[in-house]
């Protein structure tokens, strides 16, 4: 039978579990935060739409087709990308992108409910 300690590293002194479960860990919460984003994204659409531009439903509708034709990994670039011009013409960080030190968790939450934020507003008609 096989314990955690069974599976250690290259030196043969230190587990290999805490360093996936951490990562995992991470990952779970950025998932979570972008699924409770999506969910408040999507209601805020849905409400803003309902009460102050009940006239132009058609119009939020035509906008929320015209977001879902852009592929998902097409946005996560371009907002990638912005953040990096926005960055490098005028100096001001939006976002930590990617770093040694500090944790990336805006763009990668915005990345994941932008998705699920189309899908649950599509699911709504």
């Amino acid at each position: 039978m096989f314990t955690l300690g069974d599976f250690l590293t290259a030196d043969g002194t230190n587990s290999i579990f805490p360093f996936i479960f951490d990562r995992y860990f991470e990952s779970m919460k950025i998932l979570g935060l972008g699924i409770v984003a999506a969910c408040l994204i999507s209601f805020l659409i849905t409400y803003l739409a309902l009460i102050l531009f009940r006239k132009r439903i058609k119009a939020i509708k035509y906008v929320l087709e015209l977001a879902k034709s852009i592929p998902d990994l097409m946005f996560m670039l371009l907002l990638q990308m912005a953040v990096f011009l926005i960055y490098q013409k005028t100096g001001i960080k939006l976002a930590q992108v990617v770093s040694v030190r500090e944790k990336a968790i805006l763009l990668p939450v915005i990345s994941i409910s932008f998705p699920i934020s189309k899908e649950v507003n599509q699911a709504k008609r």
